[in-house]
This record gives structure tokens, sequence and C-alpha cells, in this order.
């Protein structure tokens, strides 16, 4: 859920929260310092049942079946599938999440990092919008010191499939400008 909060200065921040509570959108006033600031609570965005049990699906393929030939109908579905765009926020959240979380684990990464693909190869979604999100789990792929505990682990192999995922962000945000 997106929520654009006017703070006291009268500045607009962006805040993303991910399972906030739902507002009934009621106007609240805030005293700080003697001043008083109306606030018009956000409205949580409502999603289908359908999409959350589709989200929660997904999640559970990524973080415990990432070799299956399920997870590539997952991934699959992400790139091509035209009703996904109220659960880009989630997706990018939980990509963002989980690579702050599980820096040292190689196989979730590589699962994170395809469906970050995925996501970005789906022409139906409007992902612009989260790429400041999604950049840095990227880019920390790339560029992390150390990727992965074992010594099997292919970390050239992670950080190229980054280096490509950069890149092909780079080409599409060249067509789209």
């Amino acid at each position: 859920m997106s929520v654009w909060i006017v703070d006291v200065i009268g500045t607009w921040n962006w805040h993303f929260a991910f399972h906030a509570a739902p507002s009934d959108g009621k106007m609240a006033e805030y005293k700080e310092d003697g001043l008083s600031v109306d606030v018009k609570l956000p409205v949580k965005p409502v999603l289908s049942r359908e999409l959350q049990l589709y989200f929660d699906k997904i999640v559970d393929i990524t973080m415990n079946k990432s070799v299956s030939i399920l997870f590539k109908q997952a991934l699959l579905s992400l790139a091509t599938d035209s009703g996904l765009h109220p659960l880009v926020p989630y997706f990018t959240y939980f990509i963002a999440d989980e690579v702050a979380r599980k820096l040292n684990n190689f196989p979730l990464m590589f699962a994170l990092m395809r469906v970050a693909r995925s996501l970005l190869q789906n022409e139906h979604l409007h992902i612009e919008p989260y790429l400041h999100e999604l950049m840095p789990s990227i880019i920390t792929r790339l560029v992390a010191k150390r990727l992965g505990n074992k010594f099997t682990d292919n970390h050239w192999e992670l950080r190229n499939f980054a280096a490509k995922l950069v890149a092909s962000i780079c080409k599409r945000d060249a067509i789209w400008g």
C-alpha cells in the first residue's frame, strides 16, 4: 500500500507500508509543537482473494521450491499474466525484504532475481514507479562482497544474472524515456 503523508513542514513524503491496517478514510488531527495538521488517512487498496492467494503461492514456491518445475511455471505466469499490476508493490517489497534478510542464502537470492526478471519482462505491468525499490536489491547482488556461504556457490553466475537485469532495465528505461 502506498501512502502520501504531509508532514508538519508541508513537504510530501512517500511511505510504503506492506501490511498496513485498513483505514476508514476519516480526517485526523495531529498536534506537534502547537501546530496542527489535518491528514487524510489512506484507504488501503483492496486485493481480491484470488490475487492474495496468487501472491502467497508465488512467495511459498520462491522460498521453498525454487528448483521445481512449478517455480518455472510461476515465473512464466509472472512474466505474462496481465492482471498482476496490483501485486507489483507487494512483490517488490518481498524481494527487497528477503534480499536484506537472507543475503547469504544463495539459492534464494537466485530465485528472487528470477522473480524480478519475470516482473520486468511482463509488458502488462507498469513497473517504473517501483524500480527505486527493486534496483537496490538487484545491485546488491551485483556488487556484494560475498554471495552465498559455500565454496561451491557460483557467485559469478548470480552477478552476471544481476548485471543482465540492470542492463535490461536501462534498455527498457531508454525505450520508455
